[in-house]
């Protein structure tokens, strides 16, 4: 404040308590971001990762990546004998084994139903396989009890590369997809890669 010369007579100051606000802004952006039934990265978000990583790819052409779709084989039956609540208690389960089984670096996703994503950052597809089988492994031999009933599920993965030369980031979600399909088609509960150009 300053007197009619222009000259400071004293000084005021506000504060503001935004703690709450900024509580707030966090908490709307983990629910944008969240799958609220196992804690891991939704699709949105693992998208925009996957496209950030596909950036990364494209300024440094050295560098590789690669993607992982899995999908619970035969989930719906878990459903039909075991309710929603004991499909949802082995959805946690697995989204456990999964998050437990990547680097920091990487990142984890469940897409939707009973289907998860994995980035592997800088992995060869050989290293990504050798993961891919590991983690197949581990959810088989994953028993979940509800209800005093012992749960079991296998899980079929898709595996492919993440290119600096795709046209985008989804290309390696799509050919990671056809592999999953593949996996299912020649009896589940097993991992396939997808080299480009093998479509």
């Amino acid at each position: 404040v300053r007197d009619h010369h222009g000259q400071p007579l004293y000084f005021l100051r506000i504060v503001e308590d935004v703690t709450e606000r900024k509580r707030l802004e966090i908490e709307l952006r983990d629910l944008a971001t969240t799958d609220m039934l196992t804690g891991l990265p939704n699709r949105r978000a693992f998208i925009a990762r996957l496209e950030d990583e596909h950036e990364r790819l494209r300024r440094f052409e050295s560098q590789q990546a690669a993607v992982l779709i899995l999908d619970l084989d035969y989930f719906k039956s878990i459903n039909d004998t075991h309710g929603h609540p004991g499909g949802d208690a082995m959805l946690r389960h697995v989204a456990e084994v999964i998050r437990d089984e990547i680097r920091a670096i990487d990142m984890s996703s469940r897409l939707g139903g009973e289907e998860f994503a994995v980035l592997l950052t800088g992995a060869t597809l050989t290293a990504a396989r050798e993961f891919a089988e590991r983690l197949r492994r581990k959810i088989a031999a994953l028993t979940v009890m509800h209800e005093g009933k012992t749960i079991t599920v296998t899980a079929s993965i898709g595996v492919a590369a993440l290119r600096a030369t795709d046209e985008n980031a989804d290309t390696a979600l799509r050919f990671a997809d056809k592999a999953l399909y593949r996996a299912k088609d020649l009896g589940r509960d097993r991992v396939e890669v997808l080299v480009a150009g093998a479509m």
